[in-house]
């Protein structure tokens, strides 16, 4: 039975406080799922992540999340939304601690930013995401995120990618295609802006 609330797949590798405190804020219904059996049960599902990816994705495929994602996504279209990790994991693969596959909703690798033109990495702080038309921006006109990251998703120009964001190198930022969602960037510690975000990805889509 599907509630209108929403599951945050608890498998030890997300920022869970400061997106509690955020869906505190905008008065989401949310559960801390750790049994991938339940998140049928729920009408959106967040995928939370900070880390290594590679090790984000051992933990979701030894759990029985990954397929469970799958299922709940692909054949049950519940609506995700990938943070940060959450969103690599939507890739092919990654290159991270010696590569790993990812889920695949996408095709694009995730790659180690270039250490170029003196940039620093991670890249940490607030940064710009260059969006194209996305549900997710509604009511937004200054779109300055907060980024926390040393891996990304290459561009490859497919239409699922709304957003890219300019490090001396353009990375993509945000993915968007019919029930799926990721963000590269941190919606949760992003202030006014990130819980406009959030509230979007409940309310609109």
């Amino acid at each position: 039975m599907t509630t209108s609330s929403t599951a945050i797949i608890d498998y030890k590798m997300g920022n869970i406080w400061s997106l509690k405190n955020a869906l505190d804020n905008l008065k989401i219904k949310y559960q801390l799922v750790s049994d991938p059996e339940k998140i049928n049960d729920f009408s959106h599902i967040i995928l939370p992540g900070v880390g290594s990816a590679r090790e984000a994705y051992n933990r979701l495929e030894k759990s029985g999340f990954v397929e469970s994602i799958k299922e709940a996504v692909l054949e049950k279209e519940r609506k995700i939304l990938g943070i940060c990790v959450g969103m690599q994991l939507m890739g092919s693969s990654t290159e991270e601690d010696g590569g790993s596959k990812g889920i695949g909703f996408f095709k694009n690798k995730v790659l180690k930013l270039k250490e170029n033109g003196g940039i620093k990495l991670p890249h940490v702080g607030f940064n710009n995401v260059q969006t194209n038309e996305s549900v997710l921006f509604d009511g937004l006109k200054q779109k300055d995120f907060y980024f926390v990251h040393s891996y990304a998703m290459e561009s490859t120009s497919g239409d699922y990618e709304a957003g890219t964001t300019d490090y001396k190198q353009k990375f993509v930022s945000v993915v968007e295609r019919e029930n799926i969602f990721g963000t590269q960037f941190h919606p949760e510690i992003s202030q006014k802006n990130g819980l406009i975000l959030l509230d979007n990805f409940f309310k609109k889509c």
